[in-house]
């Protein structure tokens, strides 16, 4: 909005296209996990870190005890789009638990995802920012398990050397400063439970 003569595209595709996407310059930015593998012509920044804990319905068998990591992965976990990319966060926690595909069903969002682990019917993943006020009603507790956090750190990637765009950089920046994380903390329609680690952004100018 500060700025009148810049309009954006965003869409959403795997992680694993990025590298070929920016050096094609198809995008200009990638936002997604840093953990993520790619080729040394990007430029990585890292801006937000971010915690996603395992909920579940007061009434689930698992709930209320500790559980071994074989029963966790003999659960139904209820995920939203970024447990396929590989890599992710929900990914690595999955792959953690030897979880296999068949206990794995994948919703549009996280908060889809929160709504089925309300109903009883499986494990879902939120972001730690949002536990407390997930939990707030009883109706959802923490998985008790050994290793049920996933740590991860979402960056902005980019083509460096002399064909960089500038537009893009300042795009980047303001990514990393406080206002933009809290808008997508907090923000309307923003909200971490909605994100998916693998959006591109195309800047014009």
């Amino acid at each position: 909005t500060r700025a009148g003569d810049l309009s954006g595209e965003m869409r959403v595709s795997p992680t694993d296209q990025f590298a070929r996407l920016l050096m094609n310059r198809a995008i200009d930015v990638a936002i997604g996990s840093h953990q993520i593998e790619q080729p040394a012509e990007l430029t990585a920044s890292p801006f937000l870190r971010y915690q996603l804990v395992p909920l579940l319905s007061i009434e689930h068998r698992l709930a209320g005890r500790r559980v071994r990591p074989d029963q966790v992965g003999q659960a139904t976990w209820l995920v939203g789009p970024a447990a396929t990319d590989v890599g992710s966060a929900s990914w690595r926690l999955l792959k953690r638990y030897q979880v296999p595909e068949g206990n794995q069903q994948v919703f549009l969002s996280n908060a889809a995802a929160l709504g089925e682990a309300r109903a009883g019917r499986g494990i879902a993943l939120c972001p730690a920012n949002r536990v407390q006020a997930e939990c707030a009603d009883g109706r959802l507790v923490q998985l008790d398990a050994p290793g049920a956090l996933a740590d991860s750190t979402w960056a902005t990637f980019t083509l460096g050397g002399p064909g960089a765009n500038p537009t893009t950089h300042e795009f980047v920046r303001f990514a990393q400063t406080p206002r933009a994380i809290q808008s997508m903390l907090a923000g309307s329609g923003v909200e971490i439970a909605r994100f998916k680690p693998q959006v591109h952004v195309t800047l014009w100018s």
